[in-house]
């Protein structure tokens, strides 16, 4: 069964602490929602699961440390939150060279690439034109594309919801409800609330390098909404006021 276990995950930039401790497990049929302000930590946490990045200290084992190497990244879809496209190719190429890294047949790689561009995009003509052409939007989803194309078990989808339209987002929210359904492991950072309350399953909330919050969505609402949800676990500046008075007095 899928399953992601972080074991005392620490890593510092410059000196700077950015994770002390973490420890966290995902399983199948999960989606574990990171949330926190900017520069918490979400997006390093991520990078560290999926071996980006190596960890300062700590563990990460998939299915109990069994799956390693090259048979684990075939098994493993990334969305970075930065741009990893080939500007010079067009969308049904760059998908085919991602295809081919993942060892998908020639016929796998037709199949989804129609299925995933027909699903994210209303019109395709303008697919064969270089991506270098795209709107923002249309980059994100070509990206997106390339993480589902090969059906992983392992998702890790880094601020997916930012820059595409509403209609792509709930689109996106479908999609990964059904990789859930599937026994899949999904993990989330975003800032998007609105997308996170109708996926995820589980939150974890960084403040200060840990995780103040891990667990169940359920238990994370109080009926307040997510945001207030999440302002409960992560502090305001201890001069907050006094700037917001200092701010408007010089209005």
């Amino acid at each position: 069964m899928a399953k992601i276990a972080l074991q005392d995950i620490s890593k510092a930039f410059n000196n700077k602490i950015v994770l002390n401790q973490v420890t966290l497990t995902i399983n199948g049929g999960e989606v574990y929602c990171i949330l926190g302000r900017n520069g918490a930590g979400k997006s390093t946490l991520i990078n560290i699961a999926c071996d980006i990045i190596p960890a300062d200290e700590g563990l990460v084992k998939y299915e109990d440390g069994q799956l390693q190497g090259v048979t684990l990244r075939r098994l493993t879809g990334i969305q970075s939150q930065f741009e990893t496209l080939i500007e010079e190719l067009n969308a049904y190429d760059y998908l085919q060279f991602a295809g081919k890294i993942y060892g998908m047949t020639k016929a796998e790689i037709a199949t989804q690439i129609k299925v995933l561009t027909d699903y994210f995009f209303e019109d395709d003509k303008d697919l064969s034109k270089p991506i270098k052409s795209y709107s923002t939007g249309m980059r994100k989803k070509v990206m997106l594309c390339a993480a589902f194309l090969h059906k992983p078990k392992y998702m890790f989808l880094d601020e997916p919801f930012a820059n595409i339209d509403p209609i792509a987002a709930n689109a996106l929210c479908k999609l990964v409800n059904a990789y859930r359904n599937e026994n899949r492991c999904i993990i989330i950072s975003s800032h998007d609330l609105l997308y996170v309350n109708k996926i995820a399953t589980h939150i974890g909330v960084i403040e200060g390098g840990k995780l103040a919050y891990n667990g169940n969505i359920d238990k994370f609402r109080t009926g307040a909404g997510l945001d207030e949800d999440m302002l409960s676990y992560v502090q305001p500046k201890s001069n907050e006021s006094f700037l917001l008075d200092q701010i408007i007095s010089e209005l």
